[in-house]
């Protein structure tokens, strides 16, 4: 029986969930609903044959890398298709502070005609923040849509903005 992880940690976004396999973050969305619905339907998908374990320590860590800039040193377990799991692989090269459209991001996928299908991989995408489709705006320099809100999509892209141009002063 496999165990997984599973903690909570308050950002400046709102609480997030972190689920953790043995491999890495499977899974990380934020919890608006409070702790239980968004907890239950995660432990849903991540099957019967599973034992859960909370640690809090875990998913504020997760958080602290992201806000520190070292998501790249977070292993994870990303579940979906080949296709799919292409497209978060290139969103990870979007450099905290910058945005990418979506069919900017078709190309980096070497896949320029595939703009909507990659659009599809990127709302299914189930690590928020370590898979930052919060990046992804549209052609025109629009925000968009994001699951959580485009509200704290707008919120991220500015915080991230503001990270970035800090650094460089």
């Amino acid at each position: 029986m496999e165990t997984m992880e599973y903690g909570f940690s308050e950002t400046p976004f709102g609480k997030i969930i972190v689920l953790k396999t043995a491999k890495g973050v499977r899974e990380l969305q934020f919890a608006d609903d409070g702790d239980g619905q968004t907890l239950q339907e995660m432990m849903a998908r991540a099957g019967r044959e599973v034992t859960f374990r909370q640690d809090d320590d875990m998913a504020h860590g997760v958080w602290t890398a992201f806000a520190e800039g070292r998501e790249d040193q977070i292993r994870l377990d990303m579940q979906g298709t080949p296709f799919q799991q292409r497209v978060w692989a290139a969103l990870r090269h979007v450099a905290s502070g910058t945005t990418v459209s979506y069919s900017e991001l078709a190309r980096m996928t070497d896949m320029p005609q595939a703009v909507r299908s990659v659009a599809s991989a990127v709302a299914r995408n189930p690590i928020a923040l370590l898979i930052p489709c919060h990046r992804v705006v549209h052609l025109d320099g629009s925000t968009g849509e994001y699951h959580w809100g485009r509200h704290r999509k707008q919120q991220l892209i500015g915080w991230e903005l503001d990270r970035a141009a800090a650094k460089h002063v």
